[in-house]
């Protein structure tokens, strides 16, 4: 009995002993776990840290996205403005251009027109010109005609009297005549420089070589007054000598002077004036 105390003794402080091994390395080894435990639980804890941190960054980078997609989708947008406001510039520009087309066509008719038109004034103010011309020469040329017969009445009564006549010119009698008409023109020929220094020139609008009247055209610049005497030059010869004798509008009338060379002047030629 004593021996199978003992031994219950002895496998009680064996199990005693064992117990406090094993619980002394169980709690060595739940130490352990625990501080495994705990060390998992802290990479959990930084893994999840990392894991919003990166899922805010996620948001972050997502909104960016979308923020861009909107910058992206308005630069489009601006674009496809850009693009239409181009396309409408260029159809405006080409609707202008052919607006600038059709003025020009039109400028240049209007142009045409207008030279046509001023042609057309030019001719109708020559045909004016000319028709008033005419009507003053048949004038002149009625005037003609009746100086003619007084002429012929003054030679005719003149030589019932038995009156010399030296020279009746136009109604004048020879003691009316001055000395420069008493002395017979005689015709000369000038030098190049001597015509070239006359500036003065005429047209010579009607000729009467019958009767020693000639009519020429005038101005205010020629100062062409009655009683002024004048020599009439054609290529460098002096052909004849004429009194003024009326005015009538833009014609002179003048008294053809004895001398004259009438066969190398008439109607229509422009001559120089000698003074």
């Amino acid at each position: 009995m004593n021996y199978l105390s003992l031994i219950f003794r002895i496998m009680a402080i064996l199990s005693a002993g064992i117990a406090c091994a094993l619980y002394f390395s169980t709690a060595d080894k739940i130490e352990e776990k625990e501080r495994q435990l705990s060390e998992i639980k802290n990479e959990l804890q930084t893994l999840i840290d990392k894991n919003e941190t990166m899922s805010l960054e996620f948001d972050d980078l997502q909104k960016k996205s979308t923020l861009d997609s909107k910058i992206v989708e308005e630069a489009k947008i601006k674009v496809e403005e850009v693009k239409s406001e181009l396309v409408a510039e260029m159809q405006e520009s080409q609707h202008l251009q052919s607006k600038l087309i059709e003025s020009e066509r039109k400028v240049s008719q209007l142009e045409e027109t207008t030279k046509r038109l001023r042609e057309g004034l030019l001719s109708a103010e020559k045909v004016s010109a000319t028709s008033s011309q005419e009507g003053l020469i048949a004038q002149l040329s009625d005037r003609i005609e009746e100086l003619t017969k007084a002429n012929e009445k003054f030679r005719n009564d003149a030589m019932e009297r038995e009156v010399p006549l030296a020279g009746t010119v136009s109604g004048k009698s020879s003691d009316s005549l001055n000395d420069e008409d008493l002395n017979e023109f005689s015709a000369q020929t000038l030098t190049l420089s001597e015509a070239s220094a006359i500036e003065d020139k005429t047209r010579i609008a009607s000729l009467s070589k019958e009767n020693g009247i000639i009519v020429l055209s005038t101005d205010s610049a020629l100062n062409l007054k009655p009683n002024t005497v004048v020599k009439l030059v054609k290529d460098l010869k002096v052909l004849a000598q004429v009194e003024v004798i009326s005015l009538n509008g833009a014609l002179a009338i003048a008294n053809i002077l004895p001398g004259a060379k009438l066969e190398d002047i008439s109607k229509g030629d422009i001559v120089k004036i000698l003074r």
